[in-house]
């Protein structure tokens, strides 16, 4: 029948992924080695990081485990060489996806897709920090000489996770040149106490320490009525990059971490030029 030598699904995809508010556009990364078959997938707001499995019967089978978040995609490729198949993530969340062959296959620029609302004054953004003291995005000793990053994350998310050591490795190359990093947090339970708690884990798990104010829970439409510096809370991460005068240079939705390979090179590299832009 063939099952014995499947056909190899090394290469992009053009990845479309449908739950009940509708679709979202993402690119698949495979590598097949006999029925082994490593890679992840790329959408607008981040990647599905390391993913391992099989592809054996025309079946697709790809997950993924880190201790706190699980991911399962299993699909069947048809006979026009389409893949079709559902996603799982932990007990929660099923979405249905479909994909194509595509070497081609684009996502919107993650450094366009989120604006900042200049009218919108730092200093209006007034949370508490971990120890419950309330401060401001605007506070002096919060924000660097020459320019701060405003880190917008959440624990409990796994690009956040991938993005975080990235983010500590920037505080520790450019922060005696100075550049500071404000963490903005949006936790699940909104307990003072139990969020803060979880984001100092975070910290010491990415062995980093930076103030960070905690804004409210993970709804992202809450979260966009809250902070509001930018004109909507698309993904945690995001990352804001801005000047000594206060303006936003640049602002980077979602996060391509280690597994997407040449995106995550791209990416890093955009980071350092434009800090080390900023602080010239």
């Amino acid at each position: 029948s063939g099952d014995s030598a499947p056909r190899d699904i090394s290469g992009n995809w053009a990845v479309t992924f449908t739950d009940e508010d509708g679709s979202e556009q993402a690119r698949g990364e495979f590598t097949q080695n006999g029925e082994r078959v490593t890679g992840t997938f790329l959408t607008p707001t981040g990647d599905y990081r390391f993913l391992g499995g099989s592809f054996r019967k025309n079946e697709l089978t790809l997950s993924c485990f880190d201790g706190a978040h699980a991911f399962l995609f299993r699909a069947k490729l048809n006979e026009k060489g389409e893949l079709a198949g559902t996603f799982w993530s932990r007990d929660s969340w099923e979405e249905k996806w479909t994909a194509k062959l595509d070497a081609n296959a684009k996502l919107p620029d993650a450094f366009k897709m989120t604006s900042w609302q200049s009218n919108v004054p730092m200093t209006s953004m007034k949370f508490p920090d971990l120890d419950g003291t309330v401060r401001s995005l605007g506070d002096k000793d919060l924000v660097g000489s020459k320019g701060t990053l405003i880190y917008v994350f959440g624990s409990w998310c796994p690009n956040c996770h991938d993005a975080g050591q990235f983010i500590s490795e920037l505080k520790r190359t450019y922060s005696d040149k100075g550049l500071k990093v404000i963490g903005v947090a949006f936790e699940m339970t909104g307990d003072q106490k139990r969020d803060a708690e979880q984001v100092r884990r975070y910290l010491k798990k990415n062995e980093t320490d930076f103030p960070v104010l905690l804004v409210g829970t993970s709804s992202k439409s809450e979260a966009s009525k809250r902070f509001t510096i930018i004109d909507k809370v698309r993904s945690y991460p995001t990352t804001i990059f801005v000047n000594s005068r206060g303006e936003v240079e640049l602002i980077h939705t979602g996060f391509s971490g280690p597994a997407t390979g040449q995106a995550y090179k791209d990416l890093r590299k955009k980071f350092h030029s434009t800090i080390q832009q900023m602080l010239k």
